[in-house]
């Protein structure tokens, strides 16, 4: 008997059988991974580890941002909130244990003052009396830095004397006689500058009367020549107004959340924090990295630890920024696409020096002086020379322009009042 009978199959089922075995045997060999499909995975797994850490930040961000709002009506509840916050520190799998450590100091100081509020002593008069020394204290405070202030400004105002500004001088006289009615020597700085003003003011209106003389005449001669359209411009209009757009600084977008970030709205309350948790703290509130300069540091003699005591409500984060280091004797600027604190010497060498044409905007010095006064009493006002800042702005005939040397979160700004 043949072998095809004997297997019970006809020979051409067990061909058809012989072909299957042969690729179920090829099949583990066809079904082996890529080469590249390690890598792929380890891909994966990165990107899922990255979304994971930035989930964990946000949600630790989110309990501060609640436990701070809860912490001037609630603070038992705001405590709550910042040690569920640690919580998720301390159980969290993705964050690196240099982040963990950062956070947990932070949040333990944060539950430390808010636990002193919680246990606040409630007898009354206690209170009354720490308030009364306290607002004591602060009147006393802001006397004495009313009578520096005024020394300032008086500097200020006879050095643009000296230097035959007279408007200007005129203007910051004028804006210390109404701060301060009471000083005699901010009264008597206003009325020597208004009558040096009020020659200077003579001159140049003997002037303009002259140039208008002649003016008049060719008005007079081009009013017969009917307008080309509804509207005529003057010839050098466009000339005037080409560099407008050259007043605008332009931000990057990190810059740009940099800036919001700053100008959110915060109540904090640091007693004798550690500089170092309060900083870490503000930064995980606005989500922007604040760096703090080790050389600048040891400049102004400050440590990492050095206690820091603030309390403020509905403020915004920029004002407690500025609060927290002047009282260190630092500051801070924005470079490099970060919030850099440092001495203010160095930042002096930070600041950035622009030159913004207004010829369409003053016709004359007193007009310059105008608008030089409305710049240095709407943006940043404590950031110019004159008022103990070092930020300069000059006006220059010439050009007809000004030369502005400050920080580029001003020059950003600026934009807000200059069209």
């Amino acid at each position: 008997m043949s072998n095809s009978k004997r297997s019970g199959l006809p020979f051409g089922c067990r061909a058809l059988q012989a072909g299957v075995l042969a690729w179920l045997v090829a099949c583990p060999i066809l079904a082996q991974a890529p080469p590249d499909q390690g890598s792929n995975a380890l891909d994966t797994s990165k990107r899922r580890s990255e979304v994971a850490t930035q989930k964990a930040e946000a949600d630790i961000r989110l309990a501060v941002r609640t436990a701070q709002n809860l912490s001037t009506t609630d603070p038992g509840k705001a405590l709550e909130r910042f040690k569920d916050a640690l919580t998720l520190v301390e159980d969290s799998r993705t964050l690196s244990d240099e982040r963990k450590s950062a956070l947990r100091s932070m949040l333990k100081d944060r539950i430390r003052v808010t636990e002193l509020a919680v246990a606040a002593p409630k007898d009354s008069g206690d209170v009354d009396k720490k308030i009364r020394k306290a607002t004591q204290k602060a009147e006393d405070e802001k006397l004495a830095a009313e009578k520096d202030q005024i020394r300032r400004l008086l500097d200020g105002i006879q050095g643009l004397q000296k230097e035959g500004k007279l408007g200007q001088a005129k203007l910051l006289a004028g804006d210390l006689a109404s701060r301060f009615p009471s000083t005699p020597a901010a009264t008597a700085a206003d009325k020597i500058a208004s009558a040096s003003g009020q020659l200077a003011d003579n001159r140049e209106l003997k002037l303009a009367r002259e140039r208008s003389a002649g003016g008049a005449l060719r008005q007079v001669e081009q009013s017969a020549v009917p307008p080309n359209g509804d509207i005529q411009f003057p010839k050098d209009w466009k000339e005037r107004t080409k560099n407008r757009g050259n007043l605008r600084q332009t931000l990057t977008t990190k810059e740009q959340a940099i800036i919001r970030g700053l100008n959110s709205v915060i109540s904090p309350t640091f007693k004798d924090s550690h500089l170092e948790d309060v900083i870490e703290y503000l930064q995980t509130y606005i989500g922007q990295p604040i760096v703090l300069d080790p050389q600048a540091l040891d400049a102004a003699g400050v440590k990492y630890d050095t206690p820091v005591t603030v309390k403020a409500k509905a403020v915004t984060v920029r004002t407690v920024l500025k609060m927290v280091l002047r009282d260190l004797g630092l500051t801070y600027v924005i470079k490099d696409e970060l919030i850099q604190v440092t001495t203010p010497d160095k930042a002096k060498d930070m600041m950035i020096v622009k030159v913004y044409p207004i010829a369409d905007l003053a016709r004359n010095r007193l007009e310059a002086a105008m608008l030089i006064d409305l710049i240095q009493t709407t943006i940043e006002p404590e950031s110019w020379r004159a008022n103990g800042g070092t930020g300069t702005i000059v006006y220059n005939p010439l050009t007809r322009s000004i030369v502005i040397k400050q920080t580029a979160e001003f020059h950003s700004a600026l934009g807000s009042i200059l069209p």
